[in-house]
């Protein structure tokens, strides 16, 4: 008898340890919610524009409703009704920082939620009614207590935050990425409000099932993010889904519902690995954001926070989180992380330098190259065709895109007709049926090229990224049509004069639009751009009027500011034998322009092979279109087997660098030979041919499109 009372008072204290610790965990996680929810670490694009004082004026108290609110619009992607709950959200803030104890304010939001849970307004978007709302209401519940919003009022809170626990649209279903972050942090605050560790193990696990590597839509292996099918959102939807896998893993860590090492081993690597990369200085690459660069509002700010949250839910790397978090707020001091990739599962190459930032995105048949959704992103139809992105300060495009020319984005190659271009449905990728889309790159350059197709127009695209400059090289241009081509080099705010030289003198760029037709460079902004083909230059320094709703129809705001423009007019008549070439120069004064790319030799540049040599480095840079023998100088040839793209790095009398990577993202086995005597793993020298195979064997999918290296030592 005495055992059986010693056993069960045992398992009494262990059930009653067991409670405390829930309870405990439940409170810490409530405690950071509530701190989460004070400090307004979200999109500030959901934050109310209204003050403080025109909130307490503009409420009605016997309707419980403010006054200048449609509670009747029925707008998809910014419901005019949820500016009732931004108001109550901001009151909730309010009260916990510098209103504290404001009866007027606690009124208001009893009165407030009082109105919706009878009144119950829904939108026909559903993010709304399942996310948007629910995600207010969560905030607002976690900052007032029982005084402010009674008991009953708060079941009925949280009866309307379930509804998107239906069959077929809660977190247990078919919800992905970014929507499902939303829908489980919903959940959470349900779980904390009704004190339910059951609800918040369920939620949790959820979050965990979606933190993961995956070739469908969210963290992809390259640590880009896709939602809506593969097109790249690391600063679109991502941008929310770092924010809140941070917040996530945070709230969970030191409790029973912690992530394990390897979930946050793989948020830090889509934070550093991805997030990181795609920024420079507080800017966001616009190639990296889906619809929502086309949004006047949107702001950075959440990716600092997501870096700043998860150095404290993963302190071992904190010293990378301290590099990203002085990048983000250097201003104009130099980037302490550089560096160049690719990422092979969205067509995107980043070069990252402390003195400039740039990346192309390209179109295969693997990838989503944008979409129209909410009538934003309207005039999008050549967003993800080439376009190239070019920072220095890192506002080079601030507020830019609703005075854009649209046929003329930065780096694409387009048909300039009349005609008003397509408003896409959806997300788009559908008609661009090239396989040869991809990047190479040993870590600090890159090659990225790709086997262009657009309505009929075929041509040969390659981007060559060394230290200090980018190279472009077009050529095999097949074109049927009547109208002139052009080849856009920029289109970003124009800041200061233009200069360029004409038949070797200085001229400065009037204000307007000027052609000029024996151009060798362009000076704008501390960067130039040289010309080396006898082709017509079009440059412009004018200022444009526009407004925000032509581009995303959410937003009637004028704009107006001066416009920088250049780019290459290419005539009808142009034959695939012809070809195009310009180098970008960043950082180098107008006194220093004229001698700034005498390292730079283009080798060939033609339908078979583009090919730049940097002297500086002693690098060649190959975009390989079929298999194919090349002689790079009098006395160095290099031949490979199947189409590729390469880097072939003569690092020192000793010490060669062989970097291949295959453009069609597939499993191959690239022999490469050249006659240098090289020695080294998978390698082999014939004294007799005096010539060297190398084998090189890239990955299987998912990393097939990843970039193989190899070192190699020169034979005396």
């Amino acid at each position: 008898m005495k055992y059986v009372l010693i056993v069960l008072f045992t398992f009494n204290a262990w059930i009653t340890s067991n409670a405390q610790n829930t309870q405990s965990d439940i409170d810490k996680i409530k405690g950071r919610l509530f701190e989460l929810s004070k400090n307004k670490q979200h999109r500030s694009e959901l934050n109310t524009t209204t003050p403080l004082d025109s909130i307490a004026l503009l409420f009605n108290n016997e309707t419980g409703t403010w006054v200048d609110i449609d509670y009747a619009d029925n707008t998809r992607s910014r419901w005019q009704p949820a500016e009732h709950w931004r108001r109550t959200y901001e009151l909730a803030v309010a009260l916990n920082s510098t209103h504290k104890g404001n009866n007027t304010f606690e009124t208001i939001i009893g009165k407030a939620v009082h109105y919706w849970v009878g009144a119950e307004p829904r939108c026909t978007n559903w993010w709304w009614n399942d996310i948007g709302i629910p995600l207010y209401m969560g905030k607002t519940l976690v900052l007032c207590d029982a005084k402010i919003i009674a008991p009953t009022y708060r079941d009925s809170l949280a009866v309307l935050m379930s509804g998107s626990l239906g069959k077929g649209s809660n977190y247990y279903g078919d919800r992905t990425g970014q929507n499902l972050m939303w829908l489980t942090t919903i959940h959470i605050h349900i779980g904390v409000e009704q004190n339910d560790p059951t609800a918040l193990q369920q939620a949790f696990k959820a979050i965990k099932s979606e933190i993961r590597l995956t070739t469908d839509e969210g963290i992809q292996y390259d640590f880009s993010f896709h939602q809506h099918g593969a097109q790249l959102y690391n600063l679109g939807y991502g941008r929310s889904f770092g924010l809140y896998i941070a917040q996530l893993a945070h709230l969970a860590s030191g409790t029973q519902f912690g992530f394990s090492p390897e979930k946050l081993a793989i948020i830090s690597n889509y934070t550093l690995q991805g997030q990181q990369w795609l920024m420079y200085k507080n800017q966001m690459d616009f190639n990296a954001m889906g619809r929502t660069f086309t949004r006047a509002d949107i702001t950075s700010e959440p990716i600092l926070w997501s870096a700043q949250t998860m150095k404290k839910a993963d302190p071992q790397r904190s010293e990378e989180y301290d590099i990203f978090i002085k990048d983000y707020l250097s201003g104009t001091h130099s980037i302490a992380f550089t560096g160049n990739k690719h990422f092979w599962h969205s067509d995107i190459m980043v070069h990252r330098k402390p003195k400039f930032y740039s990346s192309i995105k390209m179109a295969s048949y693997r990838t989503k190259w944008t979409e129209t959704i909410n009538q934003e992103n309207l005039k999008g139809y050549y967003m993800g065709n080439g376009i190239q992105c070019i920072m220095r300060h890192g506002d080079e495009y601030d507020a830019v895109f609703p005075l854009w020319d649209w046929k003329k984005l930065p780096g694409h190659l387009s048909e300039q007709d009349s005609a008003s271009l397509p408003i896409l449905e959806g997300s788009v990728g559908a008609d661009n049926t090239t396989v040869f889309v991809g990047g190479v790159s040993n870590g600090t350059q890159g090659l990225a090229a790709n086997d262009y197709e657009k309505h009929g127009m075929q041509a040969k695209r390659a981007w060559f990224f060394f230290d200090d400059e980018i190279v472009h090289l077009l050529s095999g241009i097949t074109y049927e049509g009547t109208n002139p081509l052009y080849q856009s080099v920029n289109q970003c705010n124009g800041i200061g004069d233009v200069f360029y030289e004409d038949n070797n003198k200085q001229r400065k760029v009037k204000l307007g639009k000027d052609l000029h037709t024996n151009t060798s460079w362009v000076w704008h902004d501390s960067i130039a751009y040289y010309f080396l083909d006898n082709y017509p230059i079009h440059t412009s320094i004018e200022t444009r009027k526009g407004n925000w709703k032509e581009i995303n129809s959410t937003f009637d705001i004028p704009i107006e500011r001066e416009v920088f423009s250049l780019g290459i007019e290419i005539p009808s008549s142009v034959k695939p034998s012809d070809s195009f070439a310009y180098v970008i120069k960043p950082n180098v004064t107008v006194q220093e322009a004229p001698t700034a790319i005498d390292n730079i030799t283009v080798i060939a540049n033609n339908k078979n092979q583009q090919v730049v040599f940097n002297k500086s480095l002693n690098q060649y840079q190959i975009a390989f279109y079929q298999p194919d023998k090349l002689l790079l100088s009098e006395d160095l040839w290099i031949e490979i087997d199947r189409p590729g793209l390469l880097i072939f790095s003569l690092q020192s009398e000793k010490e060669i660098q062989v970097s291949v990577a295959n453009p069609l993202n597939r499993k191959a086995v690239y022999t490469i030979k050249t006659n240098l005597p090289l020695q080294g793993e998978n390698c082999n020298y014939n004294k007799n041919l005096k010539a060297t195979t190398i084998t090189l064997d890239n990955k299987s999918k998912p990393y097939s499109g990843e970039t193989v290296s190899a070192n190699y030592t020169v034979l005396k």
